[in-house]
């Protein structure tokens, strides 16, 4: 299954130093080049690093060709028909007509309308022609006629904007990033969780390359779904007396181009049974998932996964550790309580700074736990390129995304 993420919060334009550059054009001596948009993405107390990158031919940009897929179709007996290759030149890229014939599923997206109102702008055109519209719902909308619905209904469609290349898709979002019109808007974005190696640094590089950004009103949260590998010591409880988590540690499976092949990079992934009674018998259930049943002779499974991305200070339930001497003091007596204390502080109290990967919930497909494979050992080794001269490579990697 594919590694995605799926984060809900603010978008944060990136503060540009002489060593980083949120937005940045590169030429390589090859004529090839890559042009990237970085910017921050702000869930609640997570901060998430999103970005797009491009490669394109800067020399003959006209010889290029976008390799991507058309939408599925219906026959004139009915019956669906599925979508096939397509290839088209780099200069058609944007036509409307072009554009129209992509399968959703390999577009970029970015719709800055507020959630449900093009919806209930298009239902709201029926009710006119019928005469069913209401006075709450007109003025709800802001429309009092069917022109002035169907206007407002054009407008809408004008903020979705759909790509079919990252060339164009990294520009938008340059302009989108750095707009102070959409500094209190809330965003859905999805995108891959992807992996890249580099055999010369010898170092995995994880990146979080969104592909879509909708307007959304639903609350802040930092998820990702993987297919997660294991083997059969994949449990690390060693410390979970002291600190309630338990680790495990499996690898993600990811199509590396250079090689030409699935690639695994390793991942530690965490239990968190910190919080209450309910946390840690939840963290001890799902340890069982990463046991191997006695009737199994595989040395590897596979198991779906839904995980909270955490990188941020947490927030923390006030214990009398946090107390003062006297504070504390009051408690054990009896002449305060916790409670109180929390409501006489009225704010959040935050932690240290987590960059933990959090296991929430089995993937679509997993109810029943993990899979047996068929891997073996020698299918998790580093990828190598044997002949590889890795002393000319161009290095197009981010220290700041190393794993």
């Amino acid at each position: 299954m594919n590694n995605t993420f799926e984060f809900v919060g603010k978008i944060s334009p990136c503060k540009e130093t002489e060593k980083f550059k949120p937005y940045s054009e590169t030429k390589f001596d090859s004529g090839w080049a890559k042009k990237q948009i970085k910017f921050n993405f702000i869930c609640d107390t997570n901060r998430h690093l999103l970005e797009v990158s491009s490669l394109y031919d800067s020399k003959n940009p006209d010889k290029m060709k976008i390799y991507t897929f058309s939408k599925g179709t219906t026959s004139d007996s009915g019956e669906k028909v599925k979508g096939e290759k397509m290839e088209i030149p780099f200069k058609d890229r944007t036509k409307p007509e072009i554009i129209e014939k992509v399968a959703e599923f390999k577009k970029f997206v970015v719709d800055t309308e507020v959630p449900k109102r093009r919806f209930n702008l298009e239902k709201a055109i029926d009710k006119f022609k019928d005469g069913s519209i209401t006075d709450e719902q007109m003025e709800t909308l802001g429309v009092h006629s069917i022109d002035e619905c169907e206007k407002a209904l054009a407008e809408s469609k004008k903020k979705r904007h759909e790509f079919i290349s990252e060339y164009d898709f990294v520009d938008f979002l340059n302009k989108l990033v750095n707009s102070d019109k959409i500094k209190d808007m809330t965003f859905r974005a999805t995108g891959d969780y992807a992996l890249e190696y580099s055999e010369k640094n010898d170092t995995w590089y994880r990146k979080f390359v969104v592909t879509r950004l909708y307007r959304t009103d639903e609350e802040p949260k930092s998820q990702a779904t993987f297919g997660l590998t294991f083997g059969r010591e994949a449990i690390d409880d060693n410390d979970f007396d002291d600190t309630k988590k338990i680790h495990i540690n499996g690898f993600l499976s990811t199509y590396l181009s250079t090689y030409k092949k699935n690639c695994f990079c390793p991942i530690t992934l965490t239990l968190d049974g910190n919080g209450d009674e309910k946390a840690e018998k939840k963290a001890l259930a799902f340890k069982k998932k990463f046991i191997f049943p006695d009737t199994c002779d595989c040395d590897y499974r596979e198991i779906g996964l839904v995980c909270n991305v955490l990188d941020g200070a947490q927030r923390v339930e006030l214990t009398l550790d946090e107390l003062s001497d006297e504070q504390r003091e009051n408690v054990e007596f009896g002449l305060t309580t916790l409670e109180e204390i929390k409501k006489e502080l009225g704010k959040d109290i935050f932690g240290d700074r987590v960059t933990d990967i959090v296991i929430d919930s089995l993937a679509r497909g997993y109810s029943g736990g993990a899979k047996d494979t068929a891997y073996s050992d020698k299918d998790f080794g580093k990828p190598r390129i044997e002949t590889a001269d890795t002393d000319d490579e161009e290095d197009i990697f981010d220290e700041d995304d190393e794993i």
